[in-house]
C-alpha cells in the first residue's frame, strides 16, 4: 500500500485516525465560535472556545505528542479566560470580533 505524503494523521479517542485536513478544519472551530459569540457581546465567547480547545487537547495527553494547532488556542483562550474573569479586562471579548457599530449611522 502506498502512503500518501500529504495525509497527516491525528490519533484521537480510541486510536481512531483522523485525516489532517479534517483536523485542521476542526481546530478552527474554537476560533469561529470565539469570533461569533464575542461579536454578539457574549462572555460565553471566552468560555466555550476554552472548553472546546480542552476537548481537542485531551486525546493528545496520553498519545504520541502534542499538536501545535491544538496547544496555541488552548493557551490563548486560557489567557483570555483569566484576563476576563480574574483581571476584569474586556479587551478579549469586546475587541475580539468585527463590530458593525461604526456602520450604524450610514
Amino acid at each position: 500500500m502506498v502512503q500518501n505524503p500529504f495525509l497527516i494523521e491525528f490519533w484521537g479517542f480510541g486510536g481512531v485516525r483522523v485525516p489532517g485536513m479534517f483536523y485542521i478544519l476542526v481546530s478552527f472551530v474554537p476560533w469561529i465560535i470565539y469570533w461569533v459569540l464575542c461579536g454578539l457581546g457574549s462572555l460565553l465567547g471566552v468560555v466555550a472556545p476554552l472548553v472546546i480547545s480542552l476537548l481537542l487537547v485531551l486525546p493528545q495527553v496520553g498519545g504520541r505528542g502534542f499538536n501545535l494547532m491544538a496547544l496555541v488556542p488552548l493557551l490563548y483562550f486560557s489567557l483570555a479566560f483569566a484576563g476576563v474573569f480574574i483581571l476584569d479586562l474586556n479587551v478579549f471579548w469586546r475587541a475580539a470580533a468585527f463590530s458593525a457599530a461604526p456602520f450604524n449611522n450610514v
